[in-house]
């Protein structure tokens, strides 16, 4: 897969994942407001928790933070995300941190997908009131 074709794919992951969070906060499009807040006060924090765990090889730390972070980007429908912490979550638990820092880039670029992705179902939400 080249870059074109993976920006792409990533593009259309955003998307998808914009009409899912506009179609599951439908009927409480304020709750959407409250747990983006949330998120955007939390994850990059965990993030660089789950960077800390790794270079002191805390392993139980990982695995809390890696589950945690799991469980937020599940409810917004990211799956590389969530797979990217479930894969942490479990080579926590297994004492095997082998390529685990390509792992946490991957959290990293998430933010900003999920980010765009509520962003976008925020305008959706915008433009159904409009109509």
């Amino acid at each position: 897969m080249n870059d074109h074709q993976t920006a792409l794919g990533n593009h259309l992951d955003t998307e998808l994942a914009s009409i899912q969070i506009f179609e599951d906060f439908q009927d409480c499009p304020e709750v959407l407001d409250e747990v983006d807040a949330l998120f955007r006060d939390t994850y990059l924090q965990d993030v660089q928790s789950i960077a800390s765990a790794i270079t002191t090889r805390d392993s139980s730390s990982l695995a809390f933070r890696a589950h945690k972070i799991k469980g937020s980007v599940m409810c917004f429908h990211h799956e590389r995300a969530a797979r990217a912490a479930a894969l942490l979550e479990q080579m926590a638990l297994d004492g095997d941190l082998e390529g685990s820092q390509d792992l946490v880039e991957v959290l990293n670029l998430a933010f900003g997908e999920v980010c765009l992705s509520m962003n976008r179902a925020h305008s959706m939400f915008i433009n159904s009131v409009a109509q």
